[in-house]
């Protein structure tokens, strides 16, 4: 079977965003700590062996460079790691707020009337639960549509020459009501 390709990255914005931003941001604030203090560490070593090396210029230049490197990579990494985790964050919203978006437009076609026979989400969403629930209830609203059919029918059939008026209002409110 042939795979879908994605229409739409972002389905459901306001969910999404905010998922993306706290995953990524969280992840971006826990690089940011981790390589502050990986730099901490190693500038207090190094400012150590500057003192013990004090006049060789090449050896001076070599911890500043690497210095500097360390730097350009702690860096590297926090836009590394926040843009892998923004990039998992949005794929993994689409298990939650693709089928919220799908379930939404069901409840829009449920209030025009249309009731579907059966809800089917892909395999790994969530709110599968959900789904099932408004599967219910749609099956619930078709069984009291068809009994509202039944009971007009009957109602249709009924006789009201031989009642009297107040039975027969009674029967026409109740024909009105359906």
């Amino acid at each position: 079977m042939e795979k879908k390709k994605r229409r739409r990255y972002f389905v459901y914005p306001a969910i999404q965003f905010n998922f993306i931003a706290l995953l990524a941001g969280s992840g971006m604030v826990l690089s940011l700590f981790y390589s502050i203090f990986f730099l901490y560490i190693y500038s207090q070593s190094t400012s150590s062996l500057l003192l013990l090396v004090e006049g060789n210029t090449l050896l001076e230049k070599y911890l500043l460079t690497t210095e500097r490197l360390l730097l350009i990579g702690c860096i590297l990494i926090i836009i590394l790691s926040t843009l892998f985790l923004a990039t998992l964050a949005l794929l993994h919203s689409h298990r939650v707020a693709g089928p919220l978006y799908r379930l939404e437009k069901i409840l829009e076609e449920m209030k025009r009337g249309k009731i579907p026979e059966s809800i089917r989400l892909r395999k790994g969403d969530r709110v599968t639960r959900l789904a099932t629930l408004l599967e219910e209830l749609g099956k619930k609203i078709q069984e009291e549509e068809e009994k509202k059919e039944k009971i007009k029918e009957l109602m249709e059939a009924i006789d009201t020459t031989s009642l009297g008026k107040e039975v027969k209002e009674k029967i026409e409110k109740i024909k009105s009501l359906l």
